[in-house]
């Protein structure tokens, strides 16, 4: 994933990631006894980003992009779209790192951040989760 604006390519710390899905509505319209279903708004699914925890950078970018940006949290209030909606692609990899299917995502923003559960139970690597709101959405490959 190849981002402009808050973070710049994490691709190396990224543990999974949603493929972004369209969703469109049906419009049903009525003419005597029959339906005609059309095609009607459409839009994107949020995508979950799995994160490695890393600590030269990755989380703190992530929570500033969050906290300081999307919303200021000392004063109950958003941030501007400038400040917290980014453009970046989202690349699908080859065995030998050739791109085969691109996102470009448009208008991108984060909901939610959530970090894994902290626990000496097992030798787990922890994880941030990231859930992405997408505007827009175009796929080439």
């Amino acid at each position: 994933m190849q981002t402009f604006g808050p973070m710049q390519n994490f691709t190396a710390y990224i543990k999974s990631i949603d493929r972004p899905t369209l969703i469109i509505d049906t419009i049903v319209q009525h003419l005597w006894q029959d339906e005609i279903s059309i095609a009607g708004k459409q839009r994107w699914e949020p995508i979950e980003c799995v994160f490695y925890e890393v600590f030269d950078g990755l989380n703190s970018a992530l929570y500033r992009w969050l906290y300081q940006n999307t919303i200021k949290v000392n004063q109950s209030a958003t941030g501007m779209q400038s400040q917290y909606k980014i453009n970046c692609t989202l690349d699908m990899l080859d065995g030998d790192g050739t791109p085969v299917w691109s996102y470009n995502m448009y208008d991108v923003w984060p909901c939610k951040v959530s970090p894994s559960k902290l626990s000496y139970e097992d030798t787990t690597i922890s994880t941030v989760a990231c859930t992405l709101n997408i505007g827009k959405c175009t796929q080439s490959g």
